[in-house]
Parts: C-alpha cells; structure tokens; sequence
C-alpha cells in the first residue's frame, strides 16, 4: 500500500471529509473508486468513494457508509493509501517518492554516500535528502548532478559537485 494522503477535518454537516494530497498530480485522484485506511488492528480498510472534488488545494470526498460529520470523526487524522497497482505509469525516466526513499547513493567514483530518506521539491527542482555520516544532506536534483537511477536495486548515482559534502 501506498500512502497518498491524509483525511485532516470534515466539511459541512453531510459526512464530507477533507483530504490533504501528498502528492503534486492531483488529478490521479479523480480516478481512484476506493481508498484505505489503516485500523487500530493494523489491517487496510476499504473507503469506497461516492464522490470527490478539489476545494483550495484539498479534496472533499464523500465515502460509502458515511452521511453525517459525527460518523466520519474517526477518520480524522488517518493516513490514505491506495494499492501501488492503482498508481498511474510514469515516463522511464520518473519515479515515485517511495521507489527513491532507501536508496543506496554513490558518487561517480563509486564512494558511498548515504540512503535517501526524504525527496522534496522547491519547485525548480527535486530534493534528495540523503543520511550522509549521521547527518543529512540535502543534494539538488539538477542535470548535471543526476547520473543514473535504479530503482530495482535500489542505487542512485550522482556526480558531486564541489562543497556539496561540506
């Protein structure tokens, strides 16, 4: 499974909830039919979408089972996954945020250089932030630093330019 959101209040009376995107491609949630939750039992369970629209950069979805703000309480704060097979393809040349999070990165040289433990954007450009000798480095994605990405095996390949260890 794969988290995409998070339900973070209710809207109105009628049992709408606010979902948080974690994400940039929000339109991909226009074609999902059903959503999951993760229980206190630790098992997925099945949100069953009635309807879905974009207000202010949050989704306000209505769910099967849920018709009123009370029965809707207990979703708030709850992750949102869907199942990996429900995400769309990407280009060769992409991936997905969880596909790089714990990949092995080495420079050209083939010095290792830490996993990869967050990826962000600001907005011209990915993010790698890389756990480099107990600490964090936050290395730009940018033609002439990416190499090679593997995502298989799980290995990154950067050219590092000067000071970016320092």
């Amino acid at each position: 499974m794969i988290k995409i959101g998070k339900i973070v209040g209710s809207f109105g009376i009628k049992g709408e909830l606010k979902l948080f995107p974690y994400t940039n491609d929000l339109e991909m949630f226009f074609d999902f039919d059903e959503l999951y939750f993760l229980s206190k039992s630790s098992t997925y369970n099945k949100l069953v979408i009635n309807n879905i629209r974009l207000h202010k950069n949050m989704f306000l979805l209505t769910v099967e089972g849920i018709t009123t703000i009370e029965e809707g309480q207990y979703l708030i704060e709850k992750d949102i996954f869907i199942e990996e097979s429900s995400l769309p393809e990407l280009n060769p040349e992409e991936s997905y945020v969880f596909q790089l999070i714990d990949c092995q990165v080495y420079s050209a040289e083939g010095e290792y250089l830490g996993l990869i433990k967050d990826v962000f954007s600001n907005g011209a450009h990915d993010i790698y932030v890389v756990e480099h000798e107990g600490q964090e480095i936050l290395i730009p994605i940018i033609p002439e630093v990416l190499i090679s990405k593997d995502i298989t095996n799980k290995i990154v390949t950067l050219k590092v330019l000067p000071g970016l260890l320092d």
